[in-house]
């Protein structure tokens, strides 16, 4: 798998990616719009990039690209009393004939959320991973975002806190008789990343991963 184009949320009047949320399913489901998208490239296999924004204080789905499923006769879903823009790209082969995208914009569809979020930005280029999502300690800048049913409740800059666990495993040697430890203490390390998701407050949770 190459790495995969995360989702994105407009926070404070600036674009941030998603890198970890603590309940997936239940941030966003594309199949509850009745869309059901295919894969559109090696890089979004799940077939669709949401933006979210945090606006007057709730949180929305701002806008989204995805697909019709490769099926042509497939008629564009109203989102929030919005239709896409449909647009029909240079077919790659006769598989993806009647392949078609939509392009939501401004929708601004009400997403009652609830749980923590962690919203990453400044990537730091020589820590890319071909494949997946990006992990959340490679970002300089990461922010705790705590909702419920959709509604900001609290909002927490934990860079320092990351950057002293990118630390940690940066300063064990790598090699033959360190390997055990070595990825030991990565394990452990995103264990500590998935506690800032508040997982005692609210019962559980998963990391951002692929999810859809």
């Amino acid at each position: 798998m190459t790495a995969q184009a995360d989702d994105r949320i407009f926070y404070n009047d600036y674009e941030y990616r998603i890198s970890a949320v603590q309940y997936p399913q239940a941030l966003f489901d594309i199949k509850s719009l009745g869309i059901s998208p295919i894969w559109e490239s090696t890089a979004c296999y799940r077939g669709y990039e949401a933006t979210f924004s945090i606006l007057e204080g709730s949180l929305v789905l701002k806008s989204l690209d995805t697909n019709n499923g490769n099926n042509g006769s497939a008629k564009p879903v109203v989102i929030n009393g919005f239709l896409p823009d449909v647009i029909n790209p240079n077919s790659i082969n006769e598989d993806f004939i009647d392949f078609r995208l939509w392009r939501y914009h401004d929708i601004n569809l009400p997403i009652p959320y609830t749980g923590s979020i962690l919203i990453t930005d400044n990537f730091i280029e020589d820590r890319y991973v071909h494949g997946g999502h990006q992990s959340v300690i490679n970002h300089e800048t990461v922010i705790k975002l705590k909702l419920i049913e959709g509604s900001l409740v609290e909002e927490k800059d934990i860079s320092d806190y990351i950057a002293y666990l990118r630390k940690t495993v940066d300063e064990l040697p790598y090699g033959k008789n360190n390997y055990l430890q070595y990825h030991e203490r990565r394990k452990k390390l995103h264990e500590r990343v998935e506690d800032c998701l508040d997982l005692s407050l609210y019962g559980g949770g998963h990391g951002y991963g692929c999810y859809g």
